[in-house]
């Protein structure tokens, strides 16, 4: 009897702002937005105004795996190097079973464009993205863990 290959594991996920973190990284996008030459599909579903949305806390703590939100300036080299220039970027890191991870991007600007800062439509493009890539995050895809979400702008958008 053969012992059956178990799915690909995704271990966690990375969102990447379209904007840098900092003072001044910050303060350029805040005055980018205002005057609208700067956008971030990802800061539209996270946040709201300033504040970080509930809905996104929840959805995140609802998640088998932690999703951690950085900006551009602060993504690892991993990251760097698997989505490259792109950002808003989602992308998560996936065990093969192999003990080698491996980043895949969930999701790019087109594709959080279209959820248009809807946490629900967020949650079901991921989900999505799971099943048909193969995928899994847990044996229920979400249960109702605490947050598993950091967030280096500590809701000070």
């Amino acid at each position: 009897m053969t012992t059956p290959t178990p799915l690909p594991r995704v271990v966690s996920l990375t969102g990447v702002y379209n904007a840098d973190g900092g003072f001044w990284g910050e303060s350029t996008y805040l005055i980018g937005k205002l005057r609208g030459t700067a956008h971030c599909s990802l800061c539209d579903t996270t946040h709201s105004g300033v504040r970080r949305r509930k809905q996104w806390d929840e959805m995140c703590g609802m998640l088998p795996v932690p999703f951690d939100l950085v900006h551009r300036n602060e993504r690892s080299p991993a990251v760097a190097h698997a989505t490259g220039n792109e950002t808003p970027v989602v992308c998560a890191h996936v065990d093969d079973g192999d003990g080698i991870e491996r980043i895949v991007t969930v999701m790019g600007a087109v594709e959080l464009g279209a959820v248009a800062g809807d946490v629900a439509r967020f949650r079901a493009a991921l989900l999505e993205f799971v099943a048909s890539h193969g995928l899994t995050m847990s044996a229920d895809q979400f249960t109702s863990a605490p947050p598993a979400t950091t967030d280096s702008r500590a809701d000070d958008q």
